[in-house]
């Protein structure tokens, strides 16, 4: 009887074992795949973000219109 009930808790022990380890599989190839999503979604959204800047730019025309400096100064005249 009790080769009986250790062989059944060998069955069970080495079934949640097995689930167990498919679970961590599972769950690390889930974790490998989210982590490659945000690294792509995250140089995605960098390349774009980036290519938004010069578009940014080009709706502001960059002019130099800075008045030339001119010494507009009157001389005063002392009489005295």
């Amino acid at each position: 009887m009790s080769f009986v009930i250790c062989h059944l808790w060998f069955v069970v022990c080495g079934l949640s074992f097995v689930v167990c380890h498919l679970w961590f599989v599972v769950c690390g190839l889930w974790f490998v795949v989210c982590g490659l999503w945000f690294v792509v979604c995250g140089l995605l959204f960098v390349v774009c973000g980036l290519s938004f800047v010069p578009m940014i730019n080009a709706q502001q025309p960059i002019t130099n219109n800075k008045q030339p400096i001119t010494n507009n100064q009157q001389q005063t005249t002392n009489n005295q």
